[in-house]
């Protein structure tokens, strides 16, 4: 030992009396491979950064079980050798403490060599092990610091160098955005998706708010880590009144490709104010922007006329109602042509289609809606029957809203679900229901209806009742799922999981399909006369996109599918194949549907038509002349000099080239 201190020493003396050329000289000779070392740490450092992004369950379990075990362990030993003196060494409880708290320090990013031995300063065995040890423990801290800031380091860096050629922005990360993000990576691979959210900020005025706060952080803290995982950009950033889309980095983004913006935060008014916001910074943006189309959850269809006045024409908005969404989805899952007996060879069903609404909140009024506009049949009448304790403010709002929807056999009944009267009213309609659904406002009030209904129209009728229950949370979404397994007919809709997805929010092929419909029309068109899809008023698109969901619809009444149509090597094969019959009520179904659309969306029949009237429309009061049976469209024809009925024929024949040009997908023909 004291050999060593003397060769130590010597070495000191040495370097002291050598000028700062021959240091230099020294030094780069003998600690070359400090380069390598320093490189190699860059290196370790950054695999790790990615890994932690690609696998943070790896990198954590590498940190918690192997690092910082074998650290710890090392930091002491390091320690309570470098403290085996004076005081310390008689001590063992001295000792240990003191190598417990250097130890402690390390992580902290401090050393406490200068507290060791001096004699061990001059050990260079000790010296190595004592460097390799606190290296250990700073790596470790860096990894905990990388957990906590390197996902929006690295987000900041990628969408700074990056140019996709479409994004996804959401300006959340919440259930409803996560769902969809997740849903978008599970259907198209790598998509460009970026998180805006700012951090949580304890407020300390009040005890219940802070209450909710953390009730909210520990909600949103795995959403984080999920969102880390599926390799999203998670920028620590909001968009506000006060802020630019090139303050919060996206601008970029906007001018290098399709944007499509999604506002799902449960503040409705935040959603509408920052959508209106952009669309506005988006017109005045120097360098235009590609397409954007703007998705704003709100609780109410008519929100949309707030985006129309001055929206840019390469901005579309959409507005996104939960109940309208779950709706959707249930009408995309379950559309009331695969719940009647269908005449393959007349294109018709042999009998209507009968449903009942339990509970006529904003889902029942949709599934009314949407469900009458889906459940017309050549030949047969559509009837609907509606439950709800509450029933007399309800109906008489909604039959203020949509009068049209008078022309339908709707049956409303105010009642309590359970009691005498409704199970007088279900045994009265048991055998012709076709189609049950239950959205009563209470998840588990929803179950017990349909289990109840179910076992009662087990031992009640021969075929099995289909009943729709609307799903609450994800909690309860999970037990609702496995009751659904356990009663066979039973199916659960309505899910943040199964609404916010590509299919029902997004859908480029029913949009697409939905383009192609009117340019096909607009073509037929004088050219003065043409309106380009951006430029359609909000029910024109409605009529197209509902046009294009209804091909399926379609099909099942012909009795075809999407690989037999693409097998056909003409149009005229395709139409000689349908054969008049299925012709001429194909596209009797197809006014059916256009005339349930239009009195499902607010407009009614206009008659008397004004002699005056140039237009078959009154856009502001919401009136059309063409709403009318399909043997009283001749009279209109004439009137407005227009073949209206050949439009409906035109559209069954379209179904044939949007299949051949692949503008329909097979997806969208399976239930």
């Amino acid at each position: 030992m004291a050999s060593r201190q003397v060769n130590g020493l010597a070495r000191r003396q040495k370097y002291k009396t050598t000028d700062a050329m021959d240091l230099l000289k020294h030094f780069f000779s003998n600690y070359q491979w400090s380069y390598w070392g320093i490189l190699t740490l860059i290196l370790l450092i950054a695999a790790y950064s990615l890994l932690l992004v690609k696998n943070k369950k790896l990198c954590l379990w590498l940190r918690n079980w192997i690092l910082i075990p074998l650290t710890a362990a090392g930091g002491f030993v390091i320690y309570f050798i470098g403290y085996l003196e004076e005081g310390s060494y008689e001590s063992l409880v001295t000792l240990s403490i003191r190598s417990f708290i250097s130890t402690f320090h390390m992580f902290l990013l401090h050393s406490d060599l200068i507290e060791v031995r001096h004699d061990m300063h001059g050990c260079d065995e000790y010296m190595v092990c004592f460097a390799v040890i606190h290296l250990m423990a700073f790596l470790i801290t860096f990894m905990v610091v990388i957990q906590f800031f390197g996902k929006h380091a690295l987000s900041w860096l990628r969408l700074k160098f990056s140019s996709p050629s479409e994004s996804y922005v959401f300006f959340e990360l919440n259930e409803a955005s996560f769902a969809l993000a997740k849903d978008l990576k599970a259907k198209r691979g790598k998509p460009f998706i970026v998180f805006l959210d700012k951090r949580l900020k304890s407020r300390a005025d009040t005890e219940a708010k802070t209450k909710t706060l953390r009730s909210v952080f520990r909600r949103r803290e795995p959403l984080f880590e999920q969102a880390s995982k599926m390799d999203a950009l998670l920028l620590n950033r909001e968009y506000t009144e006060s802020t630019t889309l090139s303050d919060v980095g996206i601008a970029r983004l906007l001018r290098k490709g399709k944007s499509r913006l999604f506002f799902f935060s449960d503040n409705v008014e935040y959603n509408i104010q920052s959508a209106v916001k952009i669309i506005k910074e988006i017109g005045r943006m120097k360098s235009a922007a590609e397409k954007v189309e703007v998705y704003v959850k709100a609780e109410a269809d008519y929100m949309i006329a707030a985006f129309e006045q001055g929206r840019p024409k390469n901005v579309n908005v959409h507005i996104v109602n939960s109940a309208k969404l779950a709706v959707t989805e249930l009408a995309l899952a379950h559309p009331p042509v695969d719940y009647v007996d269908i005449d393959e060879r007349q294109a018709t069903a042999r009998q209507g289609f009968t449903m009942m609404i339990i509970g006529f909140g904003g889902v029942g009024g949709y599934a009314l809606r949407y469900l009458t506009e889906l459940g017309q049949f050549v030949g047969t009448e559509s009837r609907a029957i509606v439950v709800d304790r509450e029933m007399d403010g309800k109906r008489g709002e909604f039959e203020a809203r949509f009068p049209g929807m008078s022309h339908y056999r709707v049956d409303y009944h105010g009642m309590t679900v359970g009691g005498t009267a409704y199970w007088k009213l279900i045994e009265e309609n048991l055998e012709r229901l076709n189609y049950i659904v239950i959205s009563l406002g209470d998840t588990d009030l929803n179950m017990k209806t349909a289990v109840s209904l179910s076992r009662y129209a087990r031992r009640k009728r021969e075929t099995t009742l289909h009943i729709f229950v609307k799903a609450g949370n994800d909690v309860d979404n999970g037990y609702m799922r496995i009751a659904a397994q356990t009663f066979k007919g039973i199916h659960v809709f309505g899910s943040d999981e199964s609404v916010f997805t590509e299919r029902v929010i997004v859908n480029e092929a029913r949009d697409r399909v939905a383009r192609t419909i009117h340019d096909h029309y607009n073509q037929r068109k004088p050219s003065a006369e043409r309106i380009e899809w951006d430029d359609l008023s909000v029910m024109k698109k409605i009529t197209n996109v509902s046009a294009a969901m209804h091909i399926y619809t379609k099909l099942r009444l012909a009795g075809l599918t999407v690989e037999e149509i693409r097998a056909m090597p003409t149009p005229e094969a395709y139409w000689n194949a349908l054969g008049t019959t299925r012709q001429e009520n194909l596209a009797k179904g197809e006014h059916l549907h256009w005339n349930a659309t239009l009195f499902a969306n607010e407009w009614d029949t206009w008659n008397p038509v004004p002699i005056e009237a140039v237009a078959n429309k009154d856009d502001r009061r919401k009136l059309h002349a063409c709403l009318v049976d399909w043997d009283d469209l001749e009279w209109v024809e004439k009137r407005f000099n227009t073949p209206y009925r050949e439009y409906d024929r035109d559209s069954v024949r379209r179904i044939y080239e949007l299949i051949r040009s692949g503008a329909y997908p097979e997806t969208e023909a399976t239930s």
